[in-house]
């Protein structure tokens, strides 16, 4: 899996901390449509996932929908299900407001155990990020 699994690494160490209630961690893995019904209902949606941008490796950055599409083939084709559940949701009027996924720029996403370390400095700033969102309300 490589660093292509920083979003699920993410998601279990969060949800193994004391969160605020109406706060849910779910690892959807690569759901495609079924993101839609995963977000209803919620105002905010927050996803984590590792996305190439050219960036160096352990970075991160929020993207919102229209940054997600703008996105050139290759950016996050392994999760090409994403961009056709914003369309639709777009469409639909069934995107969240507070919509944003935190880009994590992979180190490696070649097939292996466990995360790279510039995949692991990347999960911690990704904990950071989102830790420090939820205490502000943001």
């Amino acid at each position: 899996m490589g660093d292509d699994g920083i979003g699920v690494a993410v998601a279990e160490r969060l949800a193994g901390e004391r969160l605020s209630p109406g706060v849910a961690v779910v690892e959807a893995g690569t759901v495609g449509l079924g993101l839609l019904d995963l977000w209803r209902g919620y105002e905010r949606v927050w996803l984590v996932d590792a996305v190439r941008m050219g960036r160096s490796p352990g970075s991160w950055c929020w993207l919102d929908a229209a940054d997600l599409l703008r996105l050139k083939p290759g950016g996050f084709d392994a999760h090409a299900g994403l961009a056709g559940a914003l369309q639709l949701a777009m469409a639909l009027g069934a995107l969240p407001p507070g919509f944003g996924l935190l880009a994590v720029e992979p180190g490696s996403v070649e097939r292996r155990m466990g995360l790279s370390m510039a995949g692991c400095r990347g999960v911690a700033a990704a904990l950071a990020e989102l830790r420090r969102r939820l205490e502000c309300g943001e």
